[in-house]
């Protein structure tokens, strides 16, 4: 579809293989990191912080933004290697494994909001008292 040429084409494979590879690395460091520092907050007696708040608020965005890039990445590997080689198409398996992670992003959304609301609950409490 788009015309390049065979030296911006190596260009591009190169960036987007150091593009998915940063993606992938940046989904296992900030997820498994603020699952292990947000357990440890609420092993620690720490439940409704602004820190666990911060945390799921991050996880959340990480985990929505993160297929929306794989796809995006996709696309435009299909753009790119479709001028070399003819009749690719992209598989609808790519997105089963975003829906999977949008699942997750939508359930730390949910806790979130959970325990947003348990924050604010918290707050009033120590001002009534």
């Amino acid at each position: 579809m788009l015309p390049v040429a065979e030296h911006t084409y190596q260009i591009l494979k190169y960036l987007l293989i150091f593009l998915m590879i940063a993606l992938i690395l940046l989904l296992v460091i900030i997820s498994s990191g603020g699952i292990i520092r947000l357990i440890m907050e609420i092993r620690k007696g720490n439940i409704f912080t602004s820190i666990n708040l911060l945390i799921l608020r991050t996880l959340m965005y990480v985990f929505l933004s993160v297929p929306a890039i794989y796809c995006l990445i996709h696309l435009a590997c299909f753009l790119v290697l479709n001028k070399l080689y003819r009749g690719i198409i992209i598989k609808p398996e790519i997105f089963y494994n975003t829906g999977k992670l949008l699942f997750i992003g939508f359930v730390f959304g949910a806790l979130y909001q959970a325990f947003k609301k348990g924050y604010s609950i918290q707050q009033e409490n120590e001002f009534t008292v």
